[in-house]
């Protein structure tokens, strides 16, 4: 039987200095149950030489599709969206290189697919995260947004899935990322569509380390600043919303871990920044954050 242009899958991987992860990668990969996928690997050009002298043999046979960038494609995000927006069918998925995929996980994205035919961006669960998302097993009401969306929730880029139809209208900010980055590929995919969350443990995912000081918490801030003045300027309710979630929680986080001069800083931010949006809002400047 022919295979349909949706049932294809890109998988890309990420290389660094420490090519023992991609070999980690590869192998793992190549354990799916679904065989049916398109090897892309985005290398930093500082590995170029040792990529070259360790994988030119498949990467010259067609095998896999090679992406050299200038700089990590998961921190600089920019340049992952640069070799997202060359694939032209089926869909995209990632491995990153601290990260696992169970031999089904191919599966379960296909499973998903065919159960929410209209849904456009998937992920599914990670092993070594809660196990609140059983509680809900019903796919309707598994579809997250800007209104329902955890901003404290740990997800992983080895967890989502997009079609690539979608995935050619991204924009994904030149900015360098220690800590969010996945946080702002989601919320940018989100931009289109909801994102269907599945019920399914697929994957086994390292957790960015929390390290809770100023600079981590003006991070997750920045990214959801960004996604409120790109991506929802629109609904001036929501971006109030999103805005002062993100500023009460990290101000609380900070407090309770008795970082109280950060705290305060913070808090002060807040109020300007929210009492900025809202009577920009009351001007009609709905743009002045």
């Amino acid at each position: 039987m022919e295979k349909k242009e949706s049932d294809k899958f890109h998988v890309i991987l990420f290389c660094e200095d420490d090519l023992s992860l991609l070999r980690k990668n590869l192998q793992n990969l190549s354990k799916q149950y679904q065989k049916n996928y398109i090897v892309h690997i985005i290398a930093d050009i500082a590995a170029r030489e040792q990529f070259n002298k360790e994988f030119m043999e498949h990467s010259t046979s067609g095998g896999w599709e090679v992406h050299f960038v200038n700089g990590l494609a998961y921190e600089n995000l920019s340049l992952l969206a640069d070799v997202i927006k060359t694939i032209q069918d089926g869909w995209i998925c990632f491995l990153k290189p601290s990260d696992e995929w169970m031999p089904y996980h191919l599966t379960a994205m296909k499973d998903a697919t065919e159960q929410c035919p209209g849904s456009k961006f998937f992920y599914s669960q990670n092993v070594k995260g809660s196990l609140k998302c059983i509680s809900n097993p019903y796919f309707d009401s598994n579809q997250i947004d800007y209104n329902n969306v955890d901003i404290k929730e740990a997800i992983s880029l080895s967890q989502m899935m997009i079609y690539h139809t979608v995935a050619q209208n991204i924009f994904l900010p030149a900015l360098w990322f220690d800590s969010h980055s996945d946080l702002m590929v989601k919320l940018s995919f989100m931009k289109s569509f909801s994102l269907q969350k599945i019920n399914r443990f697929t994957c086994s995912c390292k957790e960015a380390e929390r390290n809770y000081n100023r600079n981590y918490f003006e991070q997750r801030i920045l990214t959801i600043s960004f996604a409120v003045r790109n991506w929802i300027n629109d609904n001036h309710a929501l971006r109030i919303k999103l805005t002062s979630k993100v500023y009460r929680n990290s101000v609380w986080l900070l407090f309770v871990r008795m970082k109280l001069v950060s705290s305060f800083m913070l808090l002060n931010e807040m109020m300007c920044c929210i009492a900025g949006l809202r009577k920009g809002i009351k001007g009609g400047m709905v743009n002045v954050d």
